[in-house]
């Protein structure tokens, strides 16, 4: 499998998330929704110290929307 498509870090109290998708400027996709969403759980499950998040891409573009067409509505 590549790369993970988003990261978890902690700085402290701080989470840092990251969109790594750098070929596609960050753009968000189904997989990277996934597991965001997934990031997000364990920090709410399994860490709470965390104080404050941190999301981030880690390329020099930031997404202005998603790379999957068509949108879809959806909630955690």
């Amino acid at each position: 499998m590549g790369e993970e498509l988003i990261t978890l870090e902690f700085d402290g109290p701080v989470a840092i998330i990251s969109n790594n998708r750098p070929s596609k400027h960050n753009a968000a996709n189904d997989a990277m929704d996934t597991r965001l969403w997934e990031v997000l759980r364990t920090l709410h499950d399994e860490h709470p110290e965390v104080r404050a998040i941190l999301w981030r891409g880690t390329a020099t573009a930031v997404p202005s929307s998603s790379s999957r067409c068509p949108r879809r509505s959806w909630s955690p």
